[in-house]
């Protein structure tokens, strides 16, 4: 006799470390509206964190597209570039990390159980496995990358705090002054 799906066994609730990474597995980069929303999420991920007694970096990371000879890209492209620039970092991450993508071009990862120096090696690692080339289309696209990292605890006891100092990061990093 099989079950239906109405009479299915309730499934047991998994902890937040075990759900978030069968999630992470499961779905696509979680979308949030910018970086307010991603610091909400990183607050909530640090006290994860904090409970168990782990570090905890933040990436921030900005994908522009860089079109063949200058070329403007329709809007599918760019969706399509966009897309495929979250597929291969959510692949490039591991499954308890979390990835989210924040707006048109910027990506925020949460990197569990990692300090300052894993998030160094994770965003040096990224950025090489990001820059190359993307088939969009009949085209090879390429993005340019800027990221910042932050981690806990040197560099902030909040989401807002590390995400403050991943976007410092990143900034240092376009050359632009930062903001007041």
């Amino acid at each position: 006799m099989s079950a239906s799906p109405s009479s299915s066994p309730v499934m047991p609730v998994a902890s937040p470390p075990e759900a978030r990474q069968a999630q992470a597995v499961a779905c696509e980069p979680i979308v949030l509206p910018d970086g307010e929303h991603f610091a909400a999420l990183v607050s909530r991920e640090l006290a994860q964190s904090r409970r168990f007694g782990k570090g905890m970096g933040v990436l921030l990371i900005d994908a522009w597209p860089h079109p063949p000879q200058g070329d403007a890209l329709a809007g599918a492209a760019l969706l399509k570039l966009r897309q495929a620039v979250a597929a291969r970092l959510r692949a490039r991450v591991r499954g308890s990390d979390v990835v989210a993508t924040l707006g048109e071009q910027r990506f925020g990862v949460i990197l569990m159980n990692a300090g300052r120096k894993e998030a160094e090696l994770v965003q040096a690692r990224l950025h090489k496995a990001l820059g190359g080339p993307y088939g969009v289309d009949e085209h090879h696209l390429y993005v340019r990358l800027v990221m910042g990292a932050a981690a806990f605890p040197e560099m902030g006891a909040s989401g807002t705090e590390l995400v403050r100092g991943a976007e410092a990061a990143l900034l240092r990093n376009t050359g632009l002054p930062l903001r007041a």
